[in-house]
C-alpha cells in the first residue's frame, strides 16, 4: 500500500511520473510479462524498512532493507527479451536493488546524504528464500 512505481527507459531514466503500485492496468508490475525486458523503480512509503516479495511455483524470495537509508528499489526484469550481449536472448532474470536514487538521472538535489571525511554510512538490505530453489 502506499508504494509508488515508475518505468525507466533502457539508459535507467524516467519514462513517465510514479503511479500507484502495482502501475498500469496495461502493463502491471505485479506478475513477469513473459518474452520482456522492464525496469522500474519503486518508491515505498516513507519509514524504517521496506520490503518485495516474489512468490513462485515453487518458492517465495523476500528482499528486506533499511528504506531510511535506501528509499528506492531499482526492480528489473529479462525474460529472454535482449538479444545482444550480455542477456543474448538466454538469461530469465528478476532484480530487486535498493538504492539512495531514483533513477540513472542521478539525484534530485539535496537527495544524497553528504559524508564528511572519515563518516560512516550504515544501511542493510536481507535476502529470504523459502522452498525449492535450483541452480
Amino acid at each position: 500500500p502506499r508504494t509508488l512505481v515508475a518505468v525507466l527507459d533502457d539508459a535507467a531514466a524516467p519514462a513517465g511520473g510514479p503511479i500507484a503500485w502495482p502501475g498500469d492496468p496495461a502493463a502491471r508490475w505485479d506478475a513477469v510479462d513473459e518474452g520482456v525486458a522492464r525496469l522500474a523503480v519503486l518508491t515505498p512509503p516513507g519509514g524504517v524498512e521496506a520490503s518485495v516479495v516474489v512468490r513462485g511455483a515453487r518458492a517465495v524470495a523476500e528482499v528486506r532493507w533499511d528504506a531510511a537509508a535506501l528509499p528506492h528499489a531499482v526492480l528489473w526484469q529479462e525474460v529472454g527479451a535482449t538479444p545482444t550481449p550480455p542477456w543474448d536472448g538466454r538469461i530469465r532474470a528478476l532484480g530487486i536493488e535498493p538504492t539512495m536514487v531514483a533513477h540513472g538521472g542521478g539525484p534530485v538535489v539535496g537527495g544524497l546524504p553528504e559524508l564528511a571525511p572519515g563518516a560512516v554510512a550504515r544501511w542493510s538490505c536481507s535476502l529470504t528464500i523459502d522452498g525449492e530453489v535450483s541452480a
